[in-house]
């Protein structure tokens, strides 16, 4: 099998190969976005109120957005289908809880003062724009 992207068609509809997986964009009460093994061995939905769901959209439109897919796809499937080894799935938690805490940190409020920070730097960038 070729790890070029291409269209193939099934019964069940369209699917974009990615590398040795195979993605749909399924419809029902919700629209899902469908992964499967090419070997149909494995495979992950994730509807759209997930938010990997719009990013898998978003990416897939793209050559480089696909290759990223694929490491995705390949780290999903590795995951799920790992040898039951302790170690392994310590890192895997471990790797899990510091993506949650990045993605918290990112999104905390700011202060009254950082916020007024912003907005003076963002002020002064329109102001020297709006001179030029």
């Amino acid at each position: 099998m070729s790890n070029k992207p291409s269209k193939l068609k099934s019964n069940k509809g369209k699917f974009t190969q990615i590398g040795n997986f195979l993605v749909s964009f399924e419809k029902g009460q919700f629209q899902s976005v469908k992964i499967m093994a090419a070997s149909g061995n494995w495979n992950i939905r994730f509807r759209e109120d997930n938010s990997l769901y719009q990013w898998i959209l978003n990416q897939i439109k793209s050559e480089e957005g696909q290759k990223i897919l694929q490491y995705v796809f390949a780290a999903y499937y590795a995951v799920c289908s790992g040898v039951p080894d302790n170690i392994f799935f310590e890192d895997i938690l471990k790797a899990y809880q510091n993506s949650i805490d990045r993605i918290s940190a990112a999104n905390q409020e700011l202060s009254e003062n950082d916020d007024w920070q912003i907005i003076n730097e963002e002020r002064e960038k329109y102001n020297l724009f709006k001179r030029q």
